[in-house]
């Protein structure tokens, strides 16, 4: 985590297969990376809660 610039994190995220697969497929879809689909994802659902 030291090499990494000051705004990115490095984590583990676990979640189920399923979930995955269905990530994976647009991901392969859109020809980008799975981490960055879910970096997308996560950024959308927090900026749909501050909204709330």
């Amino acid at each position: 985590m030291a090499n990494l610039p000051p705004d990115k994190r490095s984590f583990t995220l676990t979640m189920n297969k399923e979930t995955y697969e269905k990530i994976a497929a647009i991901a392969e879809k859109e020809r980008r990376s799975v981490t960055f689909m879910i970096n997308e994802l996560i950024e959308e659902a927090l900026k749909r809660r501050e909204k709330k």
